[in-house]
């Protein structure tokens, strides 16, 4: 590697930051602690990851609009 032990060194103690910041972040992402938000009710799960991002998603299912049924295998020979 070309270059004086200062460059070099630089180099070392910015690339150890940004890994040690990748871990922090996919430590906090993978971890996500519960929130609870009184505004939302009880039908909303909340999650904090990384301490900045806020997810929350619904509990309840909606129901399907229509009800479809079984049809049944059409012979357009006979019509």
């Amino acid at each position: 590697m070309t270059g004086s032990p200062r460059n070099r060194n630089a180099f070392l103690v910015i690339a150890t930051a940004a890994v040690c910041a990748a871990v922090v972040l996919t430590i906090g992402v993978a971890s996500p602690k519960p929130v609870s938000n009184p505004m939302l009710g009880a039908e909303w799960e909340c999650h904090r990851s990384a301490g900045i991002l806020t997810t929350c998603k619904h509990l309840t299912h909606a129901a399907p609009l229509t009800h479809r049924t079984r049809t049944l295998a059409t012979d357009f020979r006979r019509v």
